[in-house]
């Protein structure tokens, strides 16, 4: 298995599945490791560790604190662990058509490039000057010509490289995977909420801007956990406790280093993301530890299966 990367952000995907229609709903979290007490470089391999035990500590953990206050409805299909080495664009590339050298350095598109001042691109391929290449902010000139910010090079052009608009969506760029199937049920007997009816989990952090907040599914959940479209207070309870066991402590990566041994949860921005170079070269300032998972007692989409009733029919 591969070692552990120094400080790399793992994503953790958890699939699940309602046993009752078939759908499947998949949970992202991501991890790190603590800072070393040794000397090692981001994106060193830690000795003695694998992602194959990080994985069985994450996902074991998973499988005894959280499933439990799943309906047994609830099915987990599988954990899937991935390293997050960069970023890829899906807009695609043009062949630069001129650079002219200076501060800033201008760049000639060979199309209508359609960018407008204060986007981002990604320069590739440039051999000289090599302080073109990377993620830039532009100013544009007119609609086949820009600069880039900052920039300063006055070192002769190779007539060559290429450029890609780079402030639109992107998707991460992954490294090695691990993958195990599991099949555990959730362990609470009774009918179940139907599919869409979800718990909404914050996962705060004030490190990477705004507290930082998504929807985690936990469906389907029980009818006796809810009353008038919100978890009883019982089951916020429950499920906040079972949160705070599974993302307060570290998982054992197997690395031989005491404290880059254990990786923690952190929270991502692919927003502050977007300015880093295609391969990032480190896990600043765009991933932030400290999160914390609190249940919102908070069921919008409810539709419930059948009527509650509290006084007979007459």
């Amino acid at each position: 298995m591969p070692l552990v990367k120094y400080r790399v952000p793992y994503e953790l995907a958890v699939k699940a599945a309602d046993i009752g229609s078939g759908k499947t709903s998949t949970n992202l979290y991501y991890l790190r490791t603590a800072f070393a007490t040794g000397v090692f470089a981001y994106g060193d391999g830690l000795p003695g560790s694998d992602t194959n035990t990080l994985l069985t500590n994450v996902s074991g953990s998973y499988i005894l604190n959280i499933i439990p206050f799943m309906n047994a409805n609830y099915k987990l299909v599988s954990f899937t662990l991935r390293s997050i080495v960069g970023k890829q664009y899906r807009t695609p590339f043009q062949n630069i058509a001129g650079l002219i050298p200076g501060a800033p350095i201008e760049i000639a598109s060979m199309f209508p490039h359609g960018l407008s001042t204060g986007d981002f691109v990604y320069v590739r391929g440039v051999t000289s000057p090599p302080s073109a290449n990377g993620v830039k902010k532009v100013t544009v000139i007119n609609p086949l010509r820009f600069t880039l910010d900052g920039s300063n090079d006055a070192l002769p052009w190779t007539n060559n490289g290429e450029f890609q608009f780079a402030s639109g969506p992107f998707q991460f760029s992954y490294g090695d995977t691990t993958s195990v199937l599991n099949s555990t049920v959730g362990g609470v007997v009774g009918d179940a909420m139907p599919l869409f009816s979800t718990a909404s989990v914050r996962r705060l952090n004030s490190g990477v801007g705004k507290s930082f907040r998504s929807r985690v599914s936990l469906s389907p959940l029980s009818e006796a956990d809810q009353k008038d479209g919100a978890l009883v207070a019982g089951t916020v309870t429950a499920i906040n406790a079972g949160f705070l066991a599974w993302g307060s402590t570290g998982f054992t990566n197997g690395g031989t280093d005491i404290t880059a041994g254990l990786s923690f949860h952190v929270a991502v921005s692919k927003k502050i993301a977007t300015t880093l170079e295609l391969v990032f070269p480190s896990d600043q300032p765009w991933t932030s530890g400290g999160v914390v998972f609190r249940v919102q007692p908070n069921m919008g989409s409810l539709v419930r299966r059948k009527p509650r009733l509290t006084s007979p029919l007459v």
